[in-house]
Formats: structure tokens, C-alpha cells, sequence
């Protein structure tokens, strides 16, 4: 081999060692899809979502997030107007805002597959910490990371938060009843206005087009941003079965990157039973004798089995 042979496929083989480098490094990232559905108690078709958007909970409770826009109901939020001003009737569906899946169980899961078959997500966001801020329960500190696969420049990504509510006791309008149009996961066994669990329920999200500075214009692949956010509470009737979302929004909203969910919110600790000489202490663990308090914050008087509060953390005992 003559050494211009030979020093050619030596530049080949350091391209080719820096290509597999390059592809080592890269990020993968999962991609969790989002279906945003427009419903009503009062809408006899819309139990097909409510059976779809259960199924597909139940295939991929990992890489799927559903949410139910209520409309003209008792559960209506104005925070999610403009996805309901964009629809024509209900039930509506959208998947990751890019494409409208429909709202049968079949074309849900069609849906879900054709988004999941593109392969990785280009960055993510995840909530780390959400806690109440007060004894009133009005608001909740969020505490988000943001990462990307790729680097980015002059990019409009944003964050959205939605409070979502989860197995209220209410009645369900039911066009499935006594069969009359076929089989529908159950409700062809149920009144035509059976009392049902609703699911997903969408209670305000914060905001429906993102906030604007919750992730930089230029972004480094790899690097994470945390982002810290006050939300202000809707009223909901049962805080324990409330959970945070957050999405990942792109180009002022038009379309939905990622997501991820936290499934509970921190309880609210008061300042006074928290623990001052141990509040810097990293090994909490090494004391076997402290005050103890329930989630309302009142003191145990004998030692206790379960979810305390001590030293200002919560310890399952």
C-alpha cells in the first residue's frame, strides 16, 4: 500500500471513529403523546374518549398522557378556550395538537402508534418538585428541568402546567345505552345517564399557548434548565386526586413536544413544626428521637405507623 493509500484510509478510519462517537453521545429522549379531548357530561358520544383515553392508560402508562376538556359542564375551564374555539362539536380530538385522531377507542390507539412509530421526542420536561405553598392550598410551587437532544437557536419553546383531576363521582350522558349502537367498553350495560368516574379532567391550565421565558431561545443539547413557577389553584373537589402536567409546547403552542406527569402534589408544611436546628442537617435519618406531626400538621403524642411529618420532610414509617 503506497502511503497515499494508506493515509487515506487512515483519515477514513479516524472519520469513521468520530462518526460512532458522535452517535454515542447523542441524547434519546422518550416521547410521551398527549391527547386533548373536547367533552361534556351532558355529550352521549363523548363516552367513547372516556373509554379510549382509559384503555390506552391502561397499554402505556408510561408514554401516554390523557387530558379532557369539559365543555358547558360543571368541570369547564375558560383557561382551555382556545382548543374549544377551534372545534366544530363534540367529542373533538387532538394528538400532540398536530393532528385530529378522533375520538373512538380504535382511532385513538391508530393514533397513538402512527405519533409513537416517529421515533424520539426532542426534548423533554419534567416537574421535580411541586409543593403547596399554604395552609389554604391556593397555590402550588413548581420546580421544572428542560432538556434537549439537539442544540437550538432563536427556538419558541415553551412550558404549559394543567392541573388535572381524576375519578369524580358525577353523571355521564350514554348513547351506548342498552346497545342500541353497539359495544363501547361497558356502557352498552349501563342507563342511558348512569353515574360514572370521570377521569383526566382537565381542572385550568397555565397557559394553554405556554409562558413565555420558561425555556431559553438558545439551547445546548444536553444541558438541563430548571425553571421555578407559582400556580394558582382551581377549586377541585378532592385535592389527593390531583396531579401536575406539564407540557412541553412548541412554536407559541401550535404543537406539543413532550410531556410528563407528577401523580401528587406535596402537602402544605407549616413553618411551625418544622424542625430549625435539623433544617440544614443531610442526614435526618441519623436522629431516632423527633417530633412527629400528621399532613394537617397536628403532633403525635405516641410513636406512629404511616405518613409523618419530621424535621420538615415527610417519612414513611
Amino acid at each position: 500500500m503506497n502511503p497515499t493509500s494508506r493515509l487515506r484510509h487512515i483519515l477514513l478510519l479516524l472519520l469513521l471513529l468520530i462518526s460512532l462517537a458522535a452517535k454515542a453521545q447523542t441524547l434519546t429522549i422518550p416521547r410521551v403523546q398527549v391527547i386533548e379531548e373536547a367533552t361534556g357530561t351532558w355529550c352521549g358520544w363523548c363516552v367513547r374518549g372516556i373509554v379510549g383515553m382509559n384503555q390506552l392508560d391502561e397499554m402505556f402508562p408510561d408514554s401516554f398522557i390523557g387530558l379532557a376538556i369539559h365543555g358547558d359542564d360543571a368541570y369547564a375551564t375558560d383557561s382551555y378556550a382556545p382548543f374549544l374555539q377551534r372545534i366544530s362539536g363534540y367529542p373533538f380530538a387532538l394528538i400532540n395538537r398536530s393532528y385530529s385522531c378522533g375520538t373512538k377507542p380504535e382511532e385513538m390507539l391508530m393514533a397513538y402508534n402512527a405519533f409513537a412509530s416517529m421515533g424520539d421526542a426532542e426534548g423533554e420536561a419534567k416537574i421535580v418538585d411541586a409543593h403547596y405553598t399554604d395552609s389554604k392550598y391556593s397555590a402550588v410551587e413548581i420546580t421544572t428541568e428542560t432538556r434537549f437532544a439537539k442544540s437550538h437557536t432563536k427556538e419558541d419553546y415553551r412550558l404549559a402546567f394543567v392541573v388535572v383531576e381524576d375519578s369524580i363521582r358525577d353523571r355521564q350522558a350514554n348513547f351506548y345505552a342498552g346497545g342500541a349502537n353497539g359495544a363501547m367498553g361497558g356502557f352498552e350495560d349501563l342507563t342511558d345517564n348512569p353515574y360514572v368516574y370521570l377521569r383526566h379532567v382537565v381542572r385550568y391550565i397555565d397557559s394553554y399557548d405556554g409562558i413565555v421565558g420558561s425555556v431559553p431561545t438558545t439551547i445546548k443539547a444536553g444541558q438541563t434548565y430548571t425553571y421555578h413557577h407559582t400556580l394558582t389553584m382551581p377549586k377541585v373537589k378532592t385535592r389527593r386526586r390531583v396531579s401536575l402536567v406539564v407540557l412541553l409546547l412548541r412554536d407559541q403552542g401550535v404543537s406539543i413536544v413532550n410531556a410528563s406527569r407528577l401523580p401528587t402534589i406535596t402537602p402544605y408544611v407549616p413553618d411551625a413544626i418544622r424542625h430549625p436546628e435539623l433544617d440544614s442537617d443531610p442526614h435526618p435519618s441519623d436522629h431516632q428521637s423527633l417530633p412527629s406531626y400528621d399532613l394537617q400538621g397536628r403532633p403525635h403524642h405516641q410513636p406512629h405507623r404511616g405518613l409523618t411529618i419530621e424535621a420538615g420532610r415527610k417519612i414513611l414509617r
